[in-house]
């Protein structure tokens, strides 16, 4: 299985999970979508290619790769190809002592 795949604030964790509970998730999307948005700059990682997108129900965005593959983008980052498997998408976070526990910001 892949290793874990980070871009800026967003980790894909690869977690052969989807196949297996299909029927639980709600599907979100197919083809495309905007993970993250940059407060500051207005840009954006997307993930597009041959992948579908679900929500678990608990507030995480899952997403399933077919054999085509997909690519992570950003304009100030250098494309990620993503092979085919099955991923959680994680919106990294980091702990500042004086506000505590905050989403990573581009």
């Amino acid at each position: 299985m892949t290793d874990m795949i980070r871009q800026g604030d967003i980790l894909l964790v690869p977690r052969k999970l989807i196949s297996e509970n299909k029927q639980e998730l709600k599907k979100i999307g197919k083809g495309e979508k905007i993970l993250a948005y940059g407060e500051k700059t207005g840009h954006s990682h997307t993930l597009r290619g041959d992948v579908t997108f679900y929500d678990n129900g608990n507030g995480l965005t899952l997403c399933q790769v077919g054999r085509e593959g997909a690519a992570l983008v950003h304009q100030e980052h250098d494309q990620i190809n993503i092979e085919e498997g099955d991923y959680i998408v994680i919106n990294q976070r980091e702990y500042d002592l004086l506000e505590g526990m905050r989403i990573v910001s581009d």
